[in-house]
């Protein structure tokens, strides 16, 4: 079925002015006949419905006039507005759905089913501007601190005594861990340095080592969703004396708990789906041994995974990259995560 809108109207006529519907019908009468040969005005027109009833008699099929207004035919296209993380204000809650959606391949389509994850059962608290790290893994598993920031003081100085606490037991605790000790051997975390970090103010955001004993001294596996890699890791698999798994959004070197409203056993959907639609990390700074440890032919399938070029082109002629020249780029391109 054809319906005519004042749009059509216009394309029979000629004319560089705005047609409004006050001169619509002159206009049409003065161009009409010079468009199509075969339209005659054969009655007096005082009204647009002639106009319309002239168009629709050149078609074959039944017509259906739809009356027109002066709002404009064709709205304006809806923009689709490009979401960019930014950090949640601190002791706020938010959403998931945006960070999930523009950054870890969620569709609404995957909710529909009460088995799969629904994202209104968790949100994002808001973490301050330093020790974030430490302070998330305290709003997920320390109920006294949650009561802190719920009263809105003294939750920094609580961040402060913990530190100071992990500092002074760090050396017997990773003593009394023979799996934590040999894997921290392995790769190559000097555990006792780090009680400075912890003791003094220093924010411990930065210090990759310092997070991995925090995690394995408070007893919780870490899931990291990284925002500019778009990538998950486990901070500390090698924590195997724990079922407790926290979920944390990293931007750089801020962190943000994701909690459920059901409470901390309510996380695994969110587990699940993370590990089955997000690309792991293959590698961080903690993870990755010594140039020595690898052979040249290993270095390049790292570097294949992460999309760093493993030849070069000199006086036209193409070369293999050394091992160093990988190695380097290699850890340059994780350093950050």
């Amino acid at each position: 079925m054809n319906s005519v809108s004042i749009k059509d109207i216009r394309r029979y006529m000629k004319s560089n002015k705005d047609i409004t519907i006050k001169n619509i019908i002159s206009s049409f009468e003065q161009t009409v006949s010079s468009l199509d040969k075969s339209f005659k005005m054969t009655e007096t027109v005082f009204s647009i419905g002639p106009i319309y009833k002239k168009l629709l008699e050149s078609n074959n099929s039944p017509p259906k006039i739809i009356t027109q207004s002066i709002i404009p035919d064709i709205p304006p296209p809806d923009i689709p507005v490009h979401y960019i993380y930014t950090k949640t204000e601190t002791n706020k809650h938010y959403s998931i759905e945006n960070i999930l959606t523009n950054y870890f391949n969620y569709s609404s389509k995957k909710s529909n089913s009460p088995s799969l994850l629904n994202i209104e059962n968790f949100y994002i608290y808001g973490t301050g501007e330093v020790n974030s790290f430490l302070e998330s893994l305290l709003l997920a598993t320390d109920k006294t601190y949650s009561a802190f920031r719920l009263l809105g003081n003294g939750y920094s100085s609580y961040i402060t005594e913990k530190k100071k606490q992990i500092s002074s037991e760090t050396v017997v605790f990773v003593n009394g861990r023979e799996d934590i000790k040999q894997h921290y051997k392995e790769t190559n975390i000097k555990y006792k340095r780090i009680p400075q970090k912890l003791f003094t103010d220093k924010n411990i955001d930065h210090e990759n080592d310092a997070k991995i004993l925090i995690a394995d001294f408070m007893n919780v596996q870490v899931l990291i969703l990284n925002i500019k890699h778009k990538q998950y890791r486990f901070l500390n698999k090698h924590n195997k004396n724990t079922s407790s798994l926290i979920v944390l959004i990293e931007n750089k070197h801020k962190y943000e708990p994701i909690l459920s409203c059901s409470g901390a056993n309510a996380m695994t959907p969110l587990i699940n789906y993370i590990t089955t639609n997000v690309t792991e990390t293959i590698l961080t700074p903690n993870s990755i041994g010594s140039i020595t440890k690898y052979k040249v032919s290993e270095l390049r399938q790292i570097a294949s995974k992460l999309n760093i070029p493993i030849s070069y082109t000199k006086n036209n002629k193409l070369r293999k990259k050394l091992k160093k020249d990988l190695y380097t780029e290699i850890y340059n391109t994780i350093r950050d995560i």
